[in-house]
């Protein structure tokens, strides 16, 4: 992913974060969710490395309930 499409996702997150009045939109979660994974993968090896060990990468998941979690 280049710096502009991260800088884009970046400010499609925050700018929906900062909405006013914030609203549940179930939709938009979900493909936000799913590009911020796409990013992740691609940007932490170790993380891609972790998700393709599970058999979850960025095609193969179909929700984000499905997305890898790494406690810190």
């Amino acid at each position: 992913m280049s710096a502009a499409s991260r800088a884009g996702l970046e400010a499609e997150i925050l700018g929906w974060m900062h909405e006013q009045p914030w609203r549940h939109d179930e939709a938009r979660f979900e493909r936000l969710a799913r590009a911020l994974f796409a990013l992740q993968v691609a940007s932490c090896p170790p993380y891609a490395r972790f998700c393709e060990e599970a058999g979850m990468t960025p095609e193969s998941v179909s929700s984000w309930r499905e997305i890898p979690a790494v406690p810190t």
